[in-house]
């Protein structure tokens, strides 16, 4: 119907607070990873400039580590192409990041290892 024309919605939250109980007791490996996957969902409009290589790229880079810096980046994109690149992040929509983890690692993002669910 046109209602999502010229329209990008991005949607951030984080895990909130967790209540205790059955696996938070055991600490397990479950509940580690529940703690610490945030949200992130892009609703883009299909006719936006450059929709194919961005959806290509949200695809490839769906399953792999971002961190503030990259949000940051992407959304700077959205008014300058130019802008895919910041000194710390890089736009989910402009580049394919590396599954090397030495560039997308926990150590390399400076995030502490009992929150890190890297499998390096």
């Amino acid at each position: 119907k046109g209602n999502m024309k010229d329209t990008t919605i991005v949607v951030i939250s984080d895990h909130n607070y967790n209540m205790p109980g059955p696996y938070s007791l055991g600490e397990l490996e479950d509940w580690k990873k529940e703690l610490t996957l945030p949200y992130l969902n892009i609703i883009l409009d299909k006719d936006m400039k450059n929709f194919d290589e961005i959806k290509e790229n949200l695809i490839y880079n769906e399953n792999i580590m971002v961190n503030p810096y990259d949000v940051h980046s992407t959304i700077l994109s959205l008014f300058n192409k130019s802008i895919s690149k910041t000194n710390r992040g890089k736009s989910l929509f402009y580049e394919k990041f590396s599954l090397d983890p030495s560039e997308r690692s926990c150590k390399q993002m400076k995030i502490k290892e009992d929150w890190c669910r890297c499998s390096e």
